[in-house]
């Protein structure tokens, strides 16, 4: 079955609540891939989980990643779970590590990371369920979505998914809580990072970006995207945090451009629509660069889901139309990445909050390309998954009225 979870700015909340209510009801196992570990309750309910004794494995980004007023409940519930993941052989804590922190005692080495990549992929499976939201239920009033689904192939897909990005992260369990040891850890772990060749990508249903992945073709995600635009004639709807007219310059240069590609469709007689909070909605950008667009994007600072819906099928994930997101190397012309394994795994103790932004809240990139490593899906529409296209347009319509 396929099914999804729609939340809107009055809704606030809906979906945590969704989500601990399938935390509470889970039995076997709670695997999750998360870019916010930060909501109090739904850590309350996998704590609880893991007293039960079920299978629980959580992967998420490193401290530093996080900004804003909920780092001191970060910081509080990563030392419990490092904590829980060294008392605990049911419970598997990894962090995966991406940006840099700007801190005195690891200036030093900043050098030595090549590439800048962080975590933004959303993915839980509890049971035999897979749930991909666009929302990290992190309590704002936004518009988002859980699709999920118990289809064997997507379960399939994300389970080997969730193998493949464990090797490129830390196991907090093999750390010392204590933080000066931590900090010489994390250095030593970092001065021994090695080459590794990229994986195959050959997943069927689920659609990755990431660094230890190795895609032919290579703009295989914009691909995705204009398959499902290509093929519509009656309605575009789409719905990110992000839009930037300027992804194609961007990243891949050579690829078809998605919004010359939804230009075409309009002039074609297609209805476009589109809702987005940031990147380069404003009005003077849409004048300057698609002004035949002009009276069809809208800019709604509340937006945080993530999907296209047309008459013909829906994609949906964790992806932005933004070079974040849509660059996934910074080497095409080598076979090979290097990964900092555990840089970032430092300072998890409690840290008051006058201290947060003069000390750990400035988060530099090195050079190039930030990116994100990303999740996604497409579906066609079929007696399986009408009563989703009803539920979908509906929900657009009402947010764009």
């Amino acid at each position: 079955m396929f099914d999804i979870e729609l939340e809107s700015p009055r809704e606030r909340d809906k979906l945590c609540r969704f989500m601990v209510r399938r935390i509470e009801n889970a039995e076997e196992r709670i695997h999750a891939i998360v870019y916010l570990l930060s909501n109090e309750e739904i850590w309350a309910r996998i704590k609880a989980k893991i007293g039960e004794g079920i299978d629980v494995k959580i992967v998420a980004p490193p401290i530093t990643h996080y900004d804003g007023a909920s780092i001191p409940e970060v910081f509080k519930i990563y030392k419990e779970a490092t904590y829980l993941s060294q008392k605990n052989e049911n419970f598997e804590f990894y962090v995966c590590p991406i940006w840099w922190q700007k801190e005195p005692m690891l200036r030093f080495a900043r050098t030595l990371l090549w590439i800048n990549y962080y975590l933004h992929a959303k993915l839980w499976i509890i049971d035999d369920f897979i749930y991909l939201p666009s929302s990290n239920f992190d309590s704002k009033m936004h518009f988002d979505t859980v699709f999920y689904t118990d289809d064997t192939t997507y379960v399939k897909d994300a389970e080997k998914f969730t193998e493949d990005i464990i090797p490129y992260s830390v196991d907090a369990s093999t750390l010392s809580l204590d933080l000066r040891k931590r900090i010489g850890e994390a250095t030593r772990m970092t001065l021994e990072s090695s080459v590794m060749e990229q994986l195959p990508y050959n997943f069927r249903k689920l659609h990755f970006v990431a660094p230890f992945y190795e895609y032919k073709p290579r703009n295989f995600v914009r691909r995705f995207f204009h398959e499902l635009l290509d093929t519509s004639d009656e309605y575009i709807y789409g719905m990110f945090q992000h839009f930037m007219t300027d992804v194609k310059e961007w990243s891949e240069p050579k690829a078809p451009g998605i919004v010359k590609t939804l230009c075409d469709k309009r002039e074609a007689g297609v209805t476009v629509k589109m809702m987005a909070a940031g990147g380069e909605t404003n009005p003077a950008a849409i004048r300057d660069k698609i002004p035949a667009l002009q009276s069809c994007i809208r800019k709604n600072p509340k937006v945080h889901a993530k999907f296209f819906c047309t008459d013909q099928g829906f994609l949906i994930g964790s992806m932005n139309i933004n070079p974040t997101s849509f660059y996934h190397t910074y080497y095409p012309t080598e076979r090979k990445i290097v990964i900092d394994p555990a840089i970032h795994l430092l300072c998890m103790e409690y840290i008051p909050k006058q201290f947060v932004h003069k000390e750990y809240g400035v988060i530099l990139q090195r050079r190039g390309y930030k990116s994100t490593i990303e999740i996604l899906t497409k579906l066609r529409w079929d007696e399986s998954t009408s009563d989703i296209q009803q539920e979908l347009e509906g929900y657009f319509e009402r947010s764009w009225t």
